[in-house]
């Protein structure tokens, strides 16, 4: 299993209260995601209001998200509700893909169990 998690900051010096409030949101993202996912994000301040871009690797799968927010207290809430959402609805679509092939794989089965007894007469 192979993860990483890089975080960087343009125009702030962060307190390490607002690190450990990024790192923990993206740690729930990665907990969210398949098992060899990178997760980078970055932070800068814009005027008084904070800008967080991250981007979701995983395998042929991307993700992004672009929040802003007042604080980073907000912004770290809102950066992880939008890249699990993301990862979520990936999840579904994979799972329904799945149950669609394994459906047909059934179907097959079954025919090929109906033509086997229908040659064998």
């Amino acid at each position: 299993m192979s993860t990483a998690t890089q975080l960087r900051f343009k125009n702030l010096e962060p307190t390490e209260a607002q690190k450990e409030l990024l790192l923990s949101a993206l740690g729930d993202v990665k907990e969210h995601g398949p098992d060899e996912v990178v997760v980078k994000a970055r932070l800068k301040r814009r005027g008084k209001s904070f800008v967080a871009n991250a981007r979701v690797h995983s395998g042929k799968s991307f993700f992004k998200a672009q929040v802003q927010g007042r604080s980073v207290k907000e912004l770290a809430a809102h950066l992880r509700h939008n890249l699990i959402q993301q990862l979520e609805k990936w999840k579904n679509t994979r799972r329904r893909k799945r149950e669609v092939l394994s459906r047909q794989e059934r179907r097959r089965r079954r025919l090929r169990v109906l033509n086997e007894n229908f040659t064998e007469s």
